[in-house]
């Protein structure tokens, strides 16, 4: 149980350390989400339109500039918010994985079977918790080597 506790710990202390870079990034005004351009996306009717000096037609330019603007920044907001949730479900699924591992090895303590079904039991556990931990190394080692750890906002 106090591994889980520490493990919070260090991940809290990594998460303010995220949101304090996060922060530098953005005053600096560098990308805080490098690659994530949307090269195929064909551009706005916005960026080809020109003031022909007419009032009502600049109106409805600049309304329509305020609403792709809007619509552009919501996309935005919900990309770096699923990366955000990705980020968080990979750390449950590693978190999960370690107390799967600790539940098989208090399983393999408790002395239900006598003899050789204790052996085998406590064997078994042993082997399954040994299973959960190397399927957190792979997907730590996984996630550790995607570009995805470049995308924190």
């Amino acid at each position: 149980m106090e591994d889980l506790q520490n493990a919070e710990r260090i991940r809290a202390k990594a998460a303010k350390g995220n949101r304090a870079e996060a922060q530098r990034r953005t005053l600096a005004g560098e990308d805080p989400v490098p690659g994530a351009r949307e090269k195929n996306r064909v551009a706005s009717w916005i960026w080809c339109g020109t003031s022909q000096g007419d009032l009502e037609t600049d109106k409805a330019l600049y309304d329509g500039l305020q609403t792709e603007w809007c619509k552009a920044y919501a996309r935005v907001k919900r990309w770096r918010e699923e990366v955000l949730l990705l980020q968080e479900e990979m750390r449950r699924c590693l978190v999960t994985l370690e107390w799967q591992a600790c539940q098989w090895v208090e399983r393999a303590r408790i002395d239900t079977f006598e003899g050789e079904r204790l052996e085998g039991a406590s064997a078994y556990a042993h082997e399954q918790a040994a299973i959960r931990r190397s399927i957190a190394a792979r997907f730590q080692k996984l996630w550790n080597s995607t570009d995805l750890r470049e995308f924190r906002p």
